[in-house]
């Protein structure tokens, strides 16, 4: 149950709004423009839409659902060797090796790897 909170959520509901209408407009003004039952190109460019539409649907629940990668606890890479750990930096709060990318989240509380735009 705690899954549908993300998306029962001003702003998940507010995207798929506004995804969903966007769609619906461009495949009611592509059938008054250029029908799909009338020719081969129109069907062409309905399905190649709606397939891009739902991939966008697809790729919008996925970020809302996976987590964005964290590193393990108290993490240190398979070759611990001392010039290797001097080009990494060490989280004090995680007690392991920082990963390339990666950023202490303090609402998380753990690190997380490609850190560029996570919001829990």
């Amino acid at each position: 149950m705690a899954g549908f909170g993300r998306v029962f959520h001003w702003g998940p509901l507010t995207a798929i709004t506004i995804i969903k209408w966007i769609t619906l407009a461009t495949i009611y003004c592509n059938t008054m423009w250029y029908p799909p039952a009338e020719s081969l190109g129109g069907f062409l460019y309905t399905a190649v839409f709606l397939v891009f539409s739902g991939l966008t649907m697809y790729h919008f629940f996925s970020a809302m659902f996976e987590g964005p990668g964290y590193l393990p606890l108290i993490w240190k890479p398979e070759d611990s060797s001392e010039s290797v750990l001097r080009q990494l930096q060490f989280c004090e709060l995680c007690q392991g090796c920082k990963a390339p990318r990666a950023h202490h989240c303090r609402k998380c509380g753990r690190c997380v790897m490609k850190m560029d735009h996570h919001c829990p």
